[in-house]
């Protein structure tokens, strides 16, 4: 099965009787400072649970579990990674640090999902496998550290939208979050524009590596038409190969871009 997260919205004070009882694809839970009480078995055999992120502080003395909990409850038998006093954040290009108040997240992947407009917290590790990512709006999708998408099938950026690619840091490499994309199909960019189309892709930080389709680019345009798709990178570790006859981060085989790189290696 695919995993999934799930966010609790600020006010939510309980998870009631079985409500994610035997969720073996949840992997990531997002509680706010209001939650107060997990009834019987409200995350019951839930073995796959390997982050939570929660508002406030001292997590397991705050909230009451009932039983068959003890994949949350137990602090000396735990799977997951606490976050306590989260807020998402990212690296703009400045180098600042913006918060998100305000936010969407995946709860699940689905085959050739459809991006709608907004900030996407990229909070797990997801292999999408063959399907691709069509993005339709103006995105920034941000990766917290050692999290991450790899697709065998690419980020297909629509004609005229723009994506930006942030992380939660940009000083350690080691554990900044990643994307990869290992392939793309034929005229389609690795990360960017299909054919014939143009498309703006701002990179502000991540360990990047792209493949592009046949005449396309890793990074950038696809091939055909008088296209002209825009890349600055600001940061970043970004490692881009085109497709045959397509640059590595740039054009296509008969398409055009502008690429400007003001730091990253």
């Amino acid at each position: 099965a695919d995993k999934c997260n799930f966010e609790f919205e600020f006010g939510v004070t309980k998870v009631g009787y079985g409500a994610f009882y035997r969720c073996y694809a949840l992997e990531c839970i997002e509680f706010p400072e209001t939650i107060k009480k997990l009834e019987h078995a409200a995350f019951g055999y839930d073995s796959n649970i390997s982050k939570i992120f929660y508002k406030g502080t001292n997590f397991l003395n705050n909230i009451s579990c009932d039983t068959y909990n003890d994949y949350i409850n137990k602090e000396g038998s735990k799977h997951y990674t606490l976050y306590e006093n989260w807020v998402p954040k990212y690296v703009d290009k400045d180098g600042s640090s913006i918060i998100l108040n305000n936010r969407r997240m995946y709860n699940i992947f689905t085959p050739d999902c459809v991006i709608a407009d907004g900030v996407w917290v990229i909070r797990s590790n997801i292999d999408l496998g063959g399907n691709s990512i069509e993005v339709t709006k103006n995105i920034t999708l941000v990766l917290l550290d050692n999290c991450g998408i790899a697709t065998s099938c690419g980020i297909k950026v629509h004609s005229g939208k723009t994506i930006i690619i942030a992380s939660e840091q940009v000083e350690n490499y080691s554990t900044m979050g990643y994307i990869k994309v290992s392939s793309a199909p034929s005229l389609n960019a690795g990360i960017g524009s299909l054919k014939a189309s143009e498309c703006n892709i701002f990179i502000y930080g991540g360990n990047i590596e792209s493949h592009g389709g046949l005449n396309a680019a890793g990074i950038g345009s696809g091939d055909s038409g008088e296209t002209n798709s825009t890349v600055i990178i600001y940061n970043g570790n970004i490692e881009s190969h085109g497709g045959d006859y397509g640059a590595g981060i740039g054009s296509g085989y008969s398409s055009n871009a502008t690429v400007t790189i003001n730091g990253g290696t």
